[in-house]
């Protein structure tokens, strides 16, 4: 008998106080989170088990800074900058007794994480913002043994590969100004 279920979960920043330096009236905050699974027999001896979750955070970075205008003059920047971020996840399992004595088990994940506009906020500029990604791919394998009624060996193995990846918006000098602005890559 196969069995899963199916769920999501919503969340709003209408829900939570305003940011004083946020100038706008759009909320700071968006989730949505969803998933589900599904599992079950495959044969006598098999099972098997599949999740999958996926999240969308998006959350509004505040900027409040000082610059200077094209006449020099002394000039406050009230900005938001969206930064959404996105997470998906698929694991997959498989047992399947050998005999009555040992059982294997496979497992398989795949994770990819993404992050836009990060390094965006209080005093750092549009210009500063960049990009993330990673995925990672996880493979593991279990065996387990009965021995006799007071031992069990279990020899397990496990494969790991995770890729990240920065990506800036500008290649233009970075600026500090203290207590004022940080622009540029």
């Amino acid at each position: 008998k196969r069995r899963g279920q199916v769920f999501f979960n919503f969340g709003h920043g209408m829900f939570n106080a305003r940011n004083p330096f946020y100038p706008s009236d759009r909320p700071l905050f968006r989730e949505w989170f969803s998933g589900g699974n599904l599992g079950g027999p495959l044969t006598k001896r098999a099972s098997f088990a599949v999740v999958v979750e996926t999240r969308e955070i998006n959350t509004a970075a505040v900027i409040n800074a000082t610059v200077l205008d094209p006449n020099l003059e002394i000039t406050p920047v009230r900005q938001t900058v969206d930064s959404p971020q996105h997470r998906a996840s698929v694991s997959t399992r498989l047992d399947y007794q050998v005999n009555q004595n040992n059982t294997l088990v496979g497992r398989y994940t795949n994770t990819r994480i993404g992050r836009d506009n990060a390094g965006v906020g209080q005093l750092s500029l549009p210009l500063r913002a960049y990009g993330t990604s990673e995925t990672e791919h996880l493979v593991q394998l279990t065996e387990t043994a009965v021995l006799s009624t007071q031992a069990i060996n279990e020899t397990r193995l496990q494969f790991v590969r995770t890729s990240t990846e920065s990506r800036g918006s500008s290649s233009v000098p970075t600026i500090n100004v203290a207590d004022a602005f940080i622009g540029g890559g």
